[in-house]
């Protein structure tokens, strides 16, 4: 699967990239969510990870603005509420907190 990491905390993107690249997936990991923006209206990806806090855009802006993209949505985030998750889950994504196991994501991304 094609898969596009938007995390701004470098250590946790590039171990996750890393983790995902060794389970046989394409992963392309950037760092604020304008960047995120332009990968996705510029290429075609299986999956989303986004994370809730980010330095320009917050993950629910991100996913409102690409509700209409048909792929696997999933936001991370150590600040997630039931508001926060339920305003995702009606924008198409799932909500891992963290931390959470690598192999979570991997059972969302099948």
């Amino acid at each position: 699967m094609n898969i596009l990491i938007i995390d701004d905390n470098k250590v946790l993107n590039c171990l996750l990239a890393k983790y995902l690249g060794r389970q046989g997936h394409k992963v392309e990991n950037v760092f604020t969510g304008k960047e995120g923006l332009a990968k996705i209206l510029s290429q075609k990806f299986d999956v989303l990870i986004t994370d809730y806090r980010l330095p320009d855009i917050n993950g629910l802006e991100i996913l409102e603005l690409i509700k209409q993209q048909n792929f696997i949505k999933i936001m991370i985030s150590a600040y997630a509420n039931n508001q926060i998750s339920a305003q995702a889950n009606l924008l198409g994504a799932q909500v891992l907190e963290k931390p959470f196991n690598n192999d979570k994501i991997l059972g969302l991304i099948g």
